[in-house]
């Protein structure tokens, strides 16, 4: 093996990479959803460089399918209160309902006037499940 000289590749193409050295993305252990995230976008990095622009996002199913999850729970929580048709606006920021309607515009108007100004809109749809179903919107 040729000797090493300051600047030169640690790895040259005639050499294999060291297993176990830690290096390789894909050998690095991990045991949280935010360290599996930033070793997939390692991984993502290595395996296209060099490049002159880094990708803009890394897809991961699991965190993806993780995150709906959470979010149709959340919104079952929120509407369970709501006869169907029901328009709510949901503050992005306090994860709650702000403002409701027999419309859309309705709905936010009302969460607006109170300065919720980041919304999300939804209908309560026919088939939810309703705890209080003579509750007035």
């Amino acid at each position: 093996m040729p000797p090493k000289f300051p600047g030169s590749p640690q790895i040259t193409a005639e050499e294999p990479e060291q297993a176990g050295s830690r290096r390789d993305p894909e050998e690095r252990p991990v045991e949280a959803p935010p360290e599996h995230q930033e070793k997939l976008l390692d991984k993502t990095l290595a395996d296209s460089f060099p490049t002159s622009d880094p990708p803009s996002t890394v897809q991961d199913a699991s965190y993806d399918s993780a995150l709906q999850d959470r979010r149709k729970a959340l919104l079952e929580k929120l509407i369970q209160n709501f006869p169907a048709d029901t328009w709510l606006a949901i503050s992005i920021d306090d994860q709650r309902v702000v403002g409701v309607g027999t419309s859309s515009q309705e709905a936010e108007e009302k969460a607006k006037q109170d300065g919720h100004l980041k919304l999300w809109l939804i209908q309560v749809p026919e088939d939810a499940p309703n705890e209080n179903p003579n509750k007035a919107a």
